[in-house]
């Protein structure tokens, strides 16, 4: 844990800021989000991420924003 760090990122907006860590072999980026920042607002970076493939653990929580 000593060589880790985190970033609070822009609403919907943690593709991008993950992607820029993923980017390094060395790393695994671990990403957490809401379901709204997900299906809306960064539907578009979500699907670019996984056409990408980078190594990223992507993690959404139910926020209850699509029920």
């Amino acid at each position: 844990m000593n060589r880790s760090h985190s970033f609070n990122s822009v609403h919907g907006r943690m593709p991008s800021v993950a992607r820029s860590d993923a980017g390094e072999q060395e790393l695994i980026a671990l990403g957490v989000t809401g379901d709204g920042d997900t299906v809306s607002i960064g539907a578009g970076q979500f699907v670019h991420l996984m056409r990408r493939n980078l190594p990223i653990i992507y993690i959404i929580e139910d926020n209850g924003c699509y029920v």
